[in-house]
């Protein structure tokens, strides 16, 4: 797995942009820490083990692992793990251990290939729910006023109540880090912008002596140096687990779902193809240690690798010079930590927020109508009002209504038309059968049961004069028939029957005519009604239609 770990021919690139990373990554992890209502410091923990171990774990090269801010998110509903609450760190270091294990398992179960089938419209939903989460909840760092409401929504509502209550130092320190974030964001210097404008933000308070500034200090204490393993005591985790598995499944879930996106978009620098399975698995192992560093759960981040990515970075050395720059910057600067001002952090995490939204991918989803619509709208309102981690699961059971809704309009019958033993054409079916016909009907897509029933609308039905006609239904390539769609050819087949009509089956998959045998119990589809797939394109269409026209020639 550890491939591309060191090249001489681009050290110095690995060098430069790893640093370049480092720097970006100590107030960008104060602010996720910060985000996930965590000792802040437990996010640049979480940035500097994950970096350094991630890069000896996952299949991709230049993936970063790291916290995100919809993991933050997520951790900061988990009232166990808050800054301030006993027991905190053993209950972070529970829930970190049980992501990695999520993470870990959906490797070895090879579930990569799963992700595909997370449309886009869920993806910029569940981003935008992100977005707008981020930006209403920090607004009460930002002006200094502690909003009250069950959701952030209502929070934002009380704080337009009582704008006289904003407190102008924290709202100005905040508004300059702001600035400072945009107006770097627009030059070659926007990867140190984030440190710049945090660190000069944060340095107002102490230059005026804003006394009402709340400070990193204020909500927990910064230790000097680096983190020191954890010894945890595990007497509670017994009663934590239960309520943290499904959290920590969501974490999983999320981790993976943006750390497959990141590796889509930034594939290896030799061209060769990553394993999505294999880096489920590295992301897992990279939050045991993590998580025992006291920092939080972790995923792939697109941010970090794009950084990397963009700076040259061409191996592995990359993430791990990154991750020794953050221990280094750590061990010279824990001081200076404690003084960064929270709604500086706020104001650079509101910028953040503003960034992931897409209006553009929202209102394609809007105009696609329908589920869809409505899918989105369902999303985002359970984010805001219930919580980040619910949405997950939302997503994932509006990923698989989608896929079904899909899958069960995209099959299609069409007539086909032979001449000579060989398929002249293919046209539109007939709804009504006419008497003493052959129809041979080809079906496309994916027959099951949430597509049987649009299935049999297309079917040509016979009327009350119809007689002695023959369908059949080429159905090669459908493997497996469900017990829905064999109930539904067993009607359709004994409708045809009681007009004196036949339905036969043709190029049938061994696994098909298994089913077909043990659900068929009035003998519709014997030996002399299905024939089985072969080889040869269309022999067995072709042995239905000799059949079918000495059963007509005979009935005449």
């Amino acid at each position: 797995m550890i491939r591309h770990l060191f090249d001489r021919r681009s050290a110095k690139k690995d060098v430069t942009s790893g640093l370049t990373l480092a720097v970006e990554s100590v107030p960008d992890g104060m602010a996720i820490g910060a985000l996930a209502a965590i000792n802040p410091i437990s996010g640049v923990y979480a940035y500097m083990v994950g970096t350094f171990s991630g890069a000896f774990f996952t299949s991709s090269v230049s993936l970063s692992i790291q916290a995100t801010s919809a993991m933050a998110l997520i951790v900061a509903g988990v009232p166990e793990v808050s800054a301030g609450q006993s027991g905190a760190q053993d209950a972070l270091l529970l829930l970190t251990l049980l992501t990695g294990a999520f993470m870990i398992a959906f490797g070895l179960l090879r579930l990569g290939g799963v992700l595909r089938f997370v449309p886009d419209s869920v993806m910029s939903s569940f981003t935008s729910a992100v977005g707008i989460s981020i930006i209403l909840g920090q607004l009460s760092n930002l002006t200094g006023y502690d909003a009250q409401g069950s959701n952030k929504p209502m929070q934002t509502i009380d704080l337009l109540g009582h704008l006289d209550k904003v407190d102008l130092q924290t709202l100005v320190t905040g508004l300059v880090a702001m600035f400072i974030v945009v107006a770097m964001n627009r030059t070659r210097l926007k990867t140190v912008g984030v440190l710049l404008a945090i660190f000069v933000a944060s340095a107002l308070p102490q230059i005026f002596a804003w006394s009402n500034v709340a400070v990193v200090n204020d909500i927990a204490e910064i230790p000097s140096g680096l983190p020191l393993p954890i010894v945890p005591d595990v007497s509670s985790w017994p009663d934590l687990v239960p309520s943290m598995l499904g959290v920590s499944l969501a974490l999983a879930i999320v981790g993976l779902v943006q750390g497959a996106a990141v590796t889509h978009q930034f594939p290896n620098p030799d061209g060769s193809k990553s394993d999505p399975s294999g880096d489920f698995t590295g992301q897992g192992l990279a939050n045991i240690p993590t998580g025992f560093l006291h920092g939080m759960p972790v995923g792939g981040s697109f941010s970090a690798t794009a950084i990397l990515v963009e700076g040259g970075a061409r191996t592995r050395f990359a993430n791990i010079v990154a991750g020794l720059g953050i221990a280094l910057a750590l061990l010279l600067f824990s001081g200076a930590i404690g003084l960064l001002a929270m709604p500086a952090l706020a104001g650079f995490l509101i910028v953040l927020g503003v960034g992931i939204l897409d209006p553009r991918q929202l209102a394609a989803t809007w105009r696609l109508g329908g589920i869809h619509r409505w899918g989105m709208v369902i999303l985002i309102s359970v984010a805001l009002f219930v919580s980040l981690q619910v949405s997950v699961f939302v997503g994932v059971g509006l990923s698989i209504l989608l896929y079904i809704v899909r899958e069960s309009r995209d099959v299609t019958i069409k007539t086909a038309e032979y001449e000579d033993g060989h398929i002249r054409s293919e046209v539109a079916v007939n709804p009504e059968l006419v008497s003493e016909s052959i129809v041979t009907l080809h079906s496309y897509g994916s027959l099951f049961y949430a597509s049987a029933q649009y299935f049999e609308q297309q079917l040509p039905h016979p009327t009350e004069q119809t007689r002695n006609t023959v369908v059949i239904l080429n159905l090669r390539g459908q493997r497996d028939l469900d017990t829905t769609t064999v109930d539904m050819l067993i009607d359709y087949a004994e409708k045809l029957q009681t007009h004196d009509c036949r339905l036969m089956l043709a190029e049938v998959e061994p696994t098909a005519r298994e089913t077909l045998a043990k659900q068929d119990q009035d003998g519709l589809f014997g030996s002399d009604n299905v024939f089985a797939v072969s080889e040869q394109f269309d022999r067995s269409v072709l042995e239905a239609q000799a059949e079918a026209q000495r059963w007509v020639a005979a009935r005449r």
